[in-house]
């Protein structure tokens, strides 16, 4: 008789335009790409501004605060996630402006039924064991 292994849940592959994010979770710091032009912020790394189009930007240590822009409660997910079963994801709207900054993430340590829209949260770390990876989950403020 064999015993199946449950699955390993899938990690992030950092590349070089995200290294410098995955770097700064490393250190327990959320970084984002700041446009030295025009101010904006932004998660995901692009080559330019979408505000400005410049492309001298620089990576920033961010507050790792913000609002709970909207979320949604999974109940059903693949058997990497069964343990996990009801998990809340979350888009989270940071305290950096001037525009808004949205990052998806997972909220955790929290009930379901005191999960709000607008409500006050801040970025967690979690290093994963045996691998060289740092996640980050929001939590309540």
């Amino acid at each position: 008789m064999t015993t199946q292994q449950k699955p390993l849940k899938p990690l992030p592959t950092p590349s070089r335009e995200n290294k410098p994010f995955w770097d700064g979770l490393k250190q327990h710091e959320f970084r984002l790409q700041l446009c030295k032009a025009c101010g904006s912020y932004r998660w995901l790394p692009k080559p330019a501004c979408p505000n400005c189009l410049s492309e001298d930007t620089e990576w920033v240590k961010a507050s790792g605060e913000g609002t709970l822009w909207t979320y949604s409660t999974v109940y059903r997910a693949g058997p990497a996630f069964a343990d996990d079963i009801p998990f809340i994801t979350a888009i989270v709207e940071l305290k950096e402006k001037p525009l808004k900054c949205l990052v998806l993430s997972w909220l955790v340590n929290c009930k379901l039924e005191d999960v709000y829209v607008g409500m006050p949260v801040k970025v967690a770390f979690e290093a994963i064991p045996n691998e060289d990876i740092t996640l980050y989950k929001f939590v309540p403020a």
